[in-house]
């Protein structure tokens, strides 16, 4: 309660400086969902470093802070500042600014209650095209009580407040997003992701290096690269990487040997410190591939032959690389009516559904001798859900916000 009480004294404190504060014309903030290189924020760093002259923040929690200026090792070094939420210096700091990104709609929402300068744009990126349904009002009845109704307005209220797009990939999921939080399509942009920036850099003749905190050293070897990455299960039940009934860790290990292969582990962030790395990991045949290797998977999926998951939608990153995906189904039944699948299985996973030990070794090898056939699979999802990833995400929100314009007009600061 006396937190609660804090944020909205200092979010009243904010739109009083907010109505004096000079904003400045060329000011970014950028709000972080896990870490400052994740696969949103590096992209929107490297171009906004190039565009502006002003400064970009980097809002971070407290909790943050150590490893995030540790991040901050990086050729716009002078130019990106890390602040935390919630302090003084940062309620400053957001009243110049003309562009603020969020990762997700509870980002800043007290301020954005109260702050005062249309000329700012705000816009929400979520983590990426989603694959998985979600409810934001989930109730099993389907007509709320008037008090239901009148909580679900002002909470949508609440969190949406000053957010002036949310951004989706395609017409598609703009549909699906609209009917999952019940909010109209027109506030849905398709901007596409920043992440897909970075992927066609990836893809490009001449790539420039990923920053020299990602280790992906390992992965650029001889050997063939297949990475393991399921998603969490939102603590309905705890993800188990190659959960089948007869599944022997001992025979996958000689199966990489014999293959001369080698298999990294990439855990969802919610379940890093699940206990899971230390039974899988051998350094030898198994490898390490969380967070502390790279907070953004992309600088690992340019150097993966494979992708093995269950139901997470890092295969949305992975599609532009037309390279196999194995789909292993972890209690599928149980995903399907706890969490949901947003778009029909068999169509929009496209690779082979895998749930015996037998069979994920057998069409493993498929994969790796090349004799795999879902590409036109995977062109069709790409073609559907991922219609313009080829376009700079980055360059539509400048093109959005009128960012460029005022950065071009040397007048265009004001109060």
């Amino acid at each position: 309660m006396v937190e609660y009480l804090r944020r909205i004294s200092l979010s009243i404190i904010f739109g009083v400086i907010d109505l004096f504060v000079r904003q400045k014309r060329s000011d970014v903030m950028i709000c972080t969902q896990y870490a400052i290189l994740d696969a949103d924020v590096k992209p929107l760093l490297d171009r906004l470093s190039e565009v502006s002259a002003g400064q970009i923040y980097v809002c971070v929690q407290e909790d943050q802070l150590d490893t995030s200026t540790n991040d901050l090792e990086s050729p716009y070094n002078d130019q990106v500042t890390i602040v935390e939420s919630d302090t003084f210096s940062f309620l400053f700091k957001l009243a110049t600014c003309r562009l603020v990104v969020l990762e997700g709609p509870h980002h800043l929402h007290g301020y954005r209650l109260f702050w005062q300068n249309y000329r700012r744009t705000c816009v929400l990126f979520y983590h990426g095209v989603i694959t998985k349904a979600y409810r934001r009002h989930a109730n099993d009845n389907s007509s709320p009580s008037l008090f239901g109704r009148v909580k679900n307005t002002v909470l949508d209220w609440y969190l949406y407040t000053g957010i002036d797009a949310q951004s989706v990939a395609s017409d598609v999921e703009r549909f699906f997003r609209s009917s999952a939080e019940g909010r109209h399509p027109a506030h849905f942009e398709t901007l596409g992701y920043p992440r897909y920036d970075r992927i066609a850099e990836l893809l490009s003749d001449d790539p420039s290096p990923p920053p020299e905190e990602i280790d992906v050293e390992e992965l650029k070897t001889d050997h063939d690269t297949i990475l393991y990455a399921p998603t969490h299960k939102d603590g309905a039940y705890r993800s188990t990487p190659f959960p089948f009934e007869n599944f022997e860790l001992e025979e996958l290990r000689t199966f990489l040997r014999e293959q001369d292969a080698r298999l990294f582990l990439r855990m969802h962030p919610n379940e890093e410190d699940s206990g899971i790395y230390e039974k899988f990991v051998d350094g030898e045949t198994i490898f390490y591939a969380g967070q502390d290797r790279s907070p953004s998977s992309l600088e690992l999926l340019a150097h993966v032959d494979v992708l093995v998951t269950d139901y997470s939608s890092i295969y949305m990153d992975f599609l532009p690389f037309d390279r196999p995906v194995i789909f292993v189904t972890d209690r599928h039944e149980q995903f399907v009516d706890q969490r949901g699948i947003a778009f029909d299985y068999d169509r929009y996973f496209p690779g082979k559904t895998i749930d015996s030990a037998e069979e994920f070794l057998e069409h493993l090898e498929t994969c790796l001798a090349g004799d795999e056939t879902f590409s036109e699979d995977r062109s069709f999802v790409r073609r559907v859900l991922l219609p313009n990833w080829k376009e700079s995400t980055v360059e539509k929100v400048l093109a959005f916000s009128g960012f460029c314009d005022d950065e071009s007009d040397p007048d265009s600061q004001y109060t």
